[in-house]
């Protein structure tokens, strides 16, 4: 993969000072996938732009064009903000990456499983045996608040040396008001990078207690309410799921959102056809992730809605299950996002290119789709679109050192 340039060496970090690169090679705008809100792109969607100026400072693009019309506009913003020229050393400016579904904060390893699954056992069969999700729970209630950020810190900086400027990452292996609790603080101390918070109380059951409607009635009685009134978390999720909960249970938990207009998405159809993706697009969300078990009138609702689908080729690869059926969904005109899913046992990567790989080879997904599905895709799954993915004044920005067409083409 392309090298990266270090986001926080765009300018100076005293955000006194504003950087002019000069003459960059290529400007990747993505005006026109903006323009087409993420659908249906062709690559000259990706407005590609010879020779341009760029102010850029702390790492957030203040403005972009020609020599001609920097000359126009200069003297402005000169008079509000001391302003370095620099030539570009680097060969494209573009948006920023933004990684749209991780689960980053997590203690211990869960290696094991994956002799298990060689063995035959499903995810399902692990769970039910105490491994999965639940390994990682008692681990990370173990954990100290300390260790939580730090090694949450350090895959943040994995990421950030790729180009990634924004990640979501959600709580889930808490699964009681105090761990999740302590996740979601976790999350807010984070600052390598902006963050969205998540928070994903019913990932799955809670060890203590006795059901999954028993989880459901303690998140919608009290752990919601609270931790929304702390602020903790920027919207909400839910893991749909044989064996784990039900549209009913789903439908229940948006309507405790709906008073306070909290934005949603959903673990949907990743192992097995729920309908839960047709249902979430219904109920006005703003991703459905995973998406891989999908029937024909899933893919209209999809494609028909405001709803993103976030497809996580990487959990696919490690469970060897179908991977998502990405042209059916670009082809029927929905936006399609993509991340890493990082998480300790079903997709233990952070390695954004080979996300894009795998998009490519086995989701048929073209070059100018994998860019927007990781930058302006993304950052609308999040409802970030305005500071991320494209190339607007206040958007954050990266840039590469090789040719752009590099990007998620292998070395």
């Amino acid at each position: 993969m392309a090298l990266i340039h270090d986001i926080n060496k765009l300018s100076d970090q005293t955000n006194e000072t504003a950087v002019l690169f000069k003459n960059i090679p290529d400007t990747l705008s993505l005006e026109g996938v903006k323009k087409k809100d993420g659908r249906k792109l062709v690559e000259s969607d990706l407005s590609l732009l010879k020779n341009q100026y760029a102010l850029i400072k702390s790492g957030r693009l203040l403005w972009y064009g020609s020599e001609k019309k920097w000359d126009e506009v200069s003297q402005e913003y000169s008079n509000a903000q001391k302003i370095e020229d620099k030539k570009a050393d680097f060969q494209t400016l573009m948006p920023g990456f933004v990684e749209c579904h991780t689960h980053l904060v997590y203690a211990g390893n869960r290696q094991s499983e994956f002799e298990l699954r060689e063995q035959g056992l499903s995810y399902q069969e692990i769970g039910q045996q105490g491994g999965g999700i639940r390994s990682t729970v008692q681990k990370t209630r173990e954990a100290s608040f300390d260790s939580l950020v730090q090694s949450a810190e350090a895959r943040l900086k994995v990421l950030q040396s790729q180009g990634v400027v924004h990640c979501e990452i959600k709580s889930g292996y808490g699964l009681d008001f105090k761990s999740e609790k302590k996740i979601l603080e976790v999350i807010k101390k984070l600052e390598t990078m902006t963050t969205t918070s998540t928070y994903l109380g019913l990932h799955s059951q809670n060890p203590d207690s006795s059901n999954l409607q028993e989880c459901v009635d303690k998140v919608l009685s009290h752990d919601l309410e609270e931790l929304n009134k702390l602020k903790l978390f920027d919207r909400v999720d839910i893991f749909v799921e044989k064996n784990f909960f039900t549209n009913d249970q789903f439908k229940k938990l948006i309507e405790s959102l709906k008073k306070d207009s909290i934005p949603f998405c959903v673990h949907s159809d990743q192992l097995n056809e729920n309908r839960t993706s047709a249902l979430a697009c219904e109920l006005g969300a703003q991703s459905v992730d995973h998406a891989v078990h999908l029937s024909d009138s899933c893919v209209e609702n999809i494609a028909k809605s405001n709803t993103t689908a976030v497809l996580l080729p990487g959990a696919d690869f490690y469970l060897k299950e179908v991977y998502p059926n990405a042209r059916r969904l670009i082809d029927a005109g929905a936006r399609v996002a993509l991340a890493t899913d990082h998480n300790p046992g079903t997709s233990p990567f952070l390695n954004i290119n080979w996300i894009g790989l795998l998009a490519r080879l086995e989701m048929k997904m073209t070059l100018p789709e994998v860019i927007a599905a990781y930058t302006y895709n993304s950052a609308r799954a999040l409802g970030l679109d305005h500071d991320y993915g494209n190339l607007q004044s206040g958007a954050y920005v990266q840039t590469q050192t090789k040719e752009w067409l590099e990007l998620f083409c292998g070395d």
